[in-house]
């Protein structure tokens, strides 16, 4: 399992470095400031980290009300849950994205007034259409480009942005999100929600069974490779999960290791448990 994961991300990066790439140099022109212009210091906040896992359905009302609560709360939401936060009357703080494929554009029929979260290698219409302030950053990436005088991804990225300020990631945007609330917002928790890392058979891939289409072509291929299979959730249910999604739970328990008193998991189905 561990060589074909690897084995699967080398393939994502030798596929995808020429576009990314590409998206930087069409981006440079609309970075305006990076991520490190919201560092907090001083005040204590909570966070609340929302992903589109199907079980946000279940999960709005407990959002709006801590977002409610007396303690200062900020929401940052990833691109594919935002539309449907915002449909159910709770507006995200932040959202966050690292989408370089032109058919995520799509993504962001919404309200987008708010402040963006956005890695430098963004498709550039995302950045383009945005509405509200967009602060950038690097994916901290230490694989090798052999093409580019064996500059590491980072520092590949870095010299093309101008942009210094890098956030540490897990392989997907919500651990974009949780690294940007830990390290620049400085949130003494992160509240987790729609954090499933699995789907149930029959059921909603995206949280309300938004981008239908999307989430059937990432079933198909998942399911031409052969790297769907099944486990069991943390109600002893059988459900359908990846190699991608296990290696983003991975990454997500090894996080909540190093925090055990920061991240709180209110997701209420799934494999994070």
């Amino acid at each position: 399992m561990k060589d074909s994961v690897e084995s699967r991300t080398m393939r994502t990066l030798a596929r995808m470095k020429d576009i990314w790439e590409a998206n930087i140099v069409a981006n440079k022109p609309l970075i305006k400031q990076d991520a490190s212009v919201l560092w907090n210091d001083f005040e204590k906040i909570d966070g609340i980290l929302i992903a589109a896992g199907a079980s946000l359905a279940k999960s709005i009302p407990q959002i709006a009300e801590r977002a409610r609560s007396s303690i200062r709360t900020e929401i940052c939401a990833v691109d594919m849950a935002a539309k449907y936060l915002i449909d159910n009357g709770i507006r995200p703080d932040y959202v966050v994205c690292c989408e370089g494929r032109a058919e995520a554009v799509k993504m962001f029929d919404f309200d987008s007034t708010m402040p963006l979260i956005c890695d430098v290698a963004t498709h550039p219409e995302i950045v383009k259409n945005w509405k509200g302030p967009i602060f950038f950053f690097v994916i901290t990436n230490f694989c090798i480009d052999l093409d580019n005088d064996r500059q590491t991804f980072i520092e590949r990225h870095r010299k093309l942005s101008g942009v210094a300020t890098s956030l540490v990631v897990g392989g997907n945007v919500g651990s974009a999100g949780l690294s940007f609330l830990l390290s620049v917002r400085n949130c003494k928790n992160v509240h987790l929600y729609g954090h499933d890392f699995s789907w149930e058979k029959g059921g909603d891939f995206y949280c309300g069974g938004v981008r239908k289409e999307m989430a059937q072509r990432r079933v198909d291929t998942e399911t031409k490779a052969g790297t769907l299979y099944e486990k069991r959730d943390m109600h002893g249910n059988d459900v359908l999960t990846n190699m991608s999604f296990e290696t983003f739970l991975d990454w997500y328990k090894e996080v909540m290791r190093m925090y055990p008193d920061v991240i709180i998991n209110h997701t209420n189905a799934g494999l994070l448990y």
